[in-house]
């Protein structure tokens, strides 16, 4: 039996799946992160292969695979590195849009965004090809994500300020995060080296804590936040041209909850309720396997077998 090896990584962990072509599961594996734009490209072949290999400890009697897929964003580089330091016959660098897209529907079409720490949106009708829209990087882009709700939280936080406000909930916990003292020193902090792409995104968590707790400021922020996420699929959509797809979301900022799923719902019915919300059905990482029996191997995803 042919096996498989697929591969979800990013900036701070990768994810590995071994499987055979029968569906079944036989090994699972974590390391730390693949992106080669935030480490040195032999960090991340070193990562990857550590995980590839650890894969391959836990099942010695398993025919090794005979196809791995990454779908690793920045890994070009890396690429190289990691073909010289391990013996597998291919090893195919994807693009991450695709298990994404087959995680978060697992079928073939539709329209799924992802939030993560970056964003982007991905779709296709049932005939024709895959189409994206956005993922073009915290400079120019990444509405939706959680490096986008930062930049909403250091916004409103200062703009308050700028208005002469007392310092409410979402500024307290803002400073307490950031370990400053007051608002005027976040210009300071939020431009030193040391605050990373990473570090803006995790003051989504500052948003998320004071919207739980009920602060009106910050409860709008995740309405402004899924509103520009829907204004995305909602050019999808309309590139598209096909009417009732199905449309999901995927990555780190679901795990907000309702918070997130139902500002973004109530959106999505304001702006195109002709679009089907529907829940995401599995991880990036199975979408990785989904994606390699519908697209490679011309195996249906979608009628309950695998």
């Amino acid at each position: 039996m042919n096996t498989y090896i697929v591969a979800d990584g990013g900036g701070t962990k990768t994810e590995f799946l071994w499987f055979g072509e029968d569906g079944t599961v036989f090994a699972t594996a974590r390391t730390g992160g693949s992106n080669a734009l935030f480490i040195s490209p032999e960090k991340a072949a070193s990562n990857v292969r550590e995980g590839i290999l650890a894969c391959f400890a836990s099942r010695p009697d398993v025919q090794p695979p005979r196809l791995v897929l990454l779908f690793i964003p920045g890994f070009s580089c890396a690429l190289p590195i990691l073909k010289k330091e391990i013996c597998v016959p291919q090893i195919k660098l994807m693009d991450d849009f695709w298990n994404a897209f087959y995680g978060a529907l697992g079928a073939p079409h539709g329209i799924v965004a992802l939030a993560g720490t970056g964003s982007f949106v991905a779709g296709r009708c049932t005939t024709g090809p895959l189409l994206t829209v956005g993922g073009w990087g915290p400079t120019i882009g990444d509405e939706g994500s959680g490096y986008r709700l930062g930049v909403l939280c250091l916004k409103e936080v200062t703009r308050q300020y700028d208005e002469g406000k007392e310092k409410g909930l979402l500024a307290n916990l803002l400073l307490n995060h950031m370990g400053i003292q007051n608002v005027i020193d976040i210009q300071a902090a939020a431009y030193r080296p040391s605050f990373t792409r990473e570090k803006m995104a995790e003051l989504s968590f500052v948003v998320e804590e004071a919207a739980r707790a009920g602060d009106p400021d910050a409860i709008r922020l995740f309405e402004l936040l899924t509103d520009e996420l829907v204004d995305q699929i909602v050019r999808m959509a309309n590139r598209l041209n096909q009417p009732a797809l199905p449309v999901s979301v995927t990555g780190g900022m679901t795990k907000a909850g309702k918070l997130f799923s139902d500002a973004f719902c109530c959106s999505l019915k304001r702006k195109a309720p002709e679009l089907l919300y529907t829940p995401c059905k599995y991880s990036p990482l199975i979408g990785g396997a989904l994606y390699l029996f519908s697209e490679l191997l011309g195996i249906s995803v979608t009628d309950g077998v695998l």
